[in-house]
């Protein structure tokens, strides 16, 4: 990512435009007060920064939108962002545009079709900052950050507060918790973090996992076997309690030994089932049989009922039979011949007539031949009755067996029933017993070394990977890369003539600075000399670490900004007239700390772009071939007309 142009855009929709020249060096050369210096927070805007950060007065009320046209790896694009509403430092409103080819809008066009957090991780995942974590020690209590193009951005800026800064080495280092933001994402823009950091966090999260797993696993093995004859014994000894097995002494008894009694408790049967179904069977079949006498016996009853019924009613009928016979015998004294109208007596003649003898006779004969019939069946009716009777009796000493028979079925299912707990209490005994068998069995020799080999390998995979995610390589890798970059930046130290260029120079992340190691001991930037020194140093630095980024295709922006480098040989306030006296050692200096920003660029071409924002305007070509702008005579960042 590299900047191609950076627009401003009035209230009434004008446009101003700087254009810069990707991968080389680009001057801004002008007056104090000209707008140089906002450059550096126009940029940060457009990039994301919900604060506008630039100086109240002419820039923040002439200018509606900022925006920024960027060269992308594969294409080119368009950020843009309102200035916050009247009384509000921030807004997250943007607009952007990711095209090959995007040229500048103008003023109708733009409007906010994103906000800051999808500029950022568009823009980030343009530069390839793709998922990510800080790695921190194990004693952090914070949580780790994830890098993103705002995190980036510390290491592409220096303003002009901060480039002379002796106490200060990185953009905005001295605001909160910035200081610590930087110590933790410079390793992933270093690379000193695994390309697959997070992936590896979660393989190692699953593998520590997969470890305490096999470990578990291990030491379930490992106690069964060391407490095998103990809980043997425990076991048995519950199997002789429920009559698994028989008493026998079982202490000093071998595991072998214990193992076989165990089988046998567990092989071992017991009859209560059996005892249950078959007093079960029995009941229900004297039940049925008690249902079949006892219908029989109502059956009897009923019949007996009927015949004490018939005879009742015989006797009855022949005492009534008996009188009437007794009534009509005297018949028998009467003269036969009677016609009926005369009196079978005293033979006198008769108004109405009477019977016939005869007829009386008949009827006689009629009643002594039923009486004779009731006095033959009651003989059978008795007879009938008596074996009803007897039957009866049968049956009721049957039904007696029967309820008998139940009665003591019922004490011996009770028996059955208390047989039936104790069968329970067997099969819970015998069911622990199955379950320790078991997991003896998958505790053998081969079972522990195939639990301790997965240990082992589990152990090992975790090592692995806690080796490339761990703090303390992450740490000595960006330990080795400081080192390569301080190479550098040693060389150049020597170029410009730094104190302790002599020594091994580089970046201290600890305590974010530079640092010079001497046979005396390190000694931190605040100990060096002069301002020249520490711009010097600043420098260096920034430049030594992008020519890493740029070697090692680090996802970091492909620009460098600085703000007033010169500004130990010429004051933030100097005016141009009092430029022209400045010392002839000064001047060179000037011109040495411009050479070597134009070699480095250019060594570096098309990888890196250098914008300068100065006063100095030195009479060089090469120096006149960079300015890009100059804002002397009434030229500024923002027109006067606006």
């Amino acid at each position: 990512m590299q900047i191609l142009e950076v627009l401003l855009y009035s209230h009434d929709g004008r446009r101003r435009s700087i254009e810069f020249r990707p991968g080389v060096l680009n001057i801004i050369t002008g007056e104090s007060r000209s707008g140089k210096s906002a450059l550096i927070e126009i940029i940060r805007y457009c990039l994301g920064s919900t604060e506008l950060r630039v100086p109240a007065g002419v820039i923040s009320d002439s200018v509606a939108w900022f925006g920024l046209r960027l060269q992308l790896s594969d294409g080119e694009a368009f950020a843009g962002r309102p200035v916050p509403p009247p009384g509000q430092a921030t807004t997250t409103a943007a607009m952007l545009r990711v095209e090959s080819r995007v040229a500048a809008p103008n003023a109708a066009e733009l409007a906010a079709n994103t906000n800051t957090d999808a500029l950022v991780s568009v823009l980030g995942g343009a530069i390839g900052i793709g998922e990510n974590q800080a790695s921190l020690p194990g004693t952090a209590s914070r949580s780790p950050v994830e890098a993103t193009l705002a995190h980036a951005l510390f290491f592409c800026f220096q303003r002009q507060d901060e480039i002379a800064n002796r106490d200060l080495l990185f953009h905005r280092q001295a605001e909160q918790f910035v200081g610590v933001h930087i110590r933790d994402v410079l390793p992933y823009f270093l690379g000193a973090v695994h390309a697959d950091y997070v992936v590896l966090q979660a393989r190692l999260r699953t593998a520590r996992e997969a470890l305490r797993a096999a470990e578990a696993r291990l030491e379930h093995l490992s106690g069964v076997r060391a407490t095998q004859q103990d809980e043997s014994i425990v076991l048995l000894r519950e199997a002789q309690q429920v009559g698994l097995i028989d008493s026998r002494s079982l202490d000093g008894q071998s595991t072998d030994t214990l193992r076989r009694w165990l089988q046998e408790a567990l092989d071992s049967t017991a009859g209560p089932a059996e005892l249950a179904l078959a007093a079960g069977q029995a009941f229900l079949e004297l039940k049925n049989q008690q249902t079949d006498i006892a219908a029989r016996y109502r059956d009897l009853h009923h019949t007996r009922q009927l015949i004490e019924r018939i005879l009742s009613e015989q006797s009855e009928y022949r005492d009534e039979l008996a009188v009437q016979t007794e009534r009509m015998s005297a018949v028998d004294l009467l003269p036969d011949g009677h016609d009926g109208r005369t009196c079978p007596v005293c033979e006198s003649e008769l108004n109405q007539g009477v019977p016939l003898v005869s007829e009386l006779r008949l009827d006689l004969a009629t009643l002594r031949e039923s009486l004779d019939s009731v006095a033959r069946d009651e003989p059978r009716l008795r007879r009938q009755l008596a074996r009803v009777e007897e039957a009866q009796s049968e049956l009721r000493g049957r039904l007696d067996e029967t309820n008998d028979a139940m009665d003591a079925l019922a004490r011996h299912t009770e028996e059955v029933e208390r047989l039936g707990d104790s069968l329970n209490q067997q099969s819970y005994v015998r069911g622990r017993i199955d379950h320790y068998l078991q997991t003896l069995e998958a505790a053998d020799d081969a079972a522990l070394a195939e639990a301790q080999a997965v240990v082992e390998t589990s152990l090992s995979t975790v090592r692995g990977l806690e080796e490339q995610v761990s703090y303390e390589t992450v740490r000595e890798n960006v330990t080795s890369i400081l080192n390569v970059v301080g190479e550098d930046m040693r060389t150049w130290a020597q170029r410009l003539d730094l104190e302790y260029a002599g020594s091994s120079v580089r970046i201290d992340t600890g305590r974010l600075t530079v640092v010079a190691d001497t046979s005396a001991g390190t000694v931190p930037l605040t100990r060096m000399g002069s301002a020249s020194n520490w711009v010097g140093y600043h420098l260096v630095a920034y430049l030594a670490l992008h020519k890493f980024f740029v070697e090692n295709n680090r996802p970091v922006p492909r620009f460098l900004v600085f703000d007033q480098p010169t500004q130990a040989f010429y004051p933030p306030d100097l005016p141009d007239a009092a430029a022209a006296s400045l010392p002839d050692a000064d001047r060179q200096a000037v011109e040495q700390l411009f050479s070597f920003l134009n070699d480095v660029a250019s060594e570096m071409t098309p990888g890196l772009q250098v914008i300068v924002m100065d006063h100095a305007k030195l009479d060089r070509a090469w120096f006149t071939h960079a300015i890009v702008e100059e804002w002397r005579g009434g030229t500024k960042l923002v027109p006067g007309d606006w």
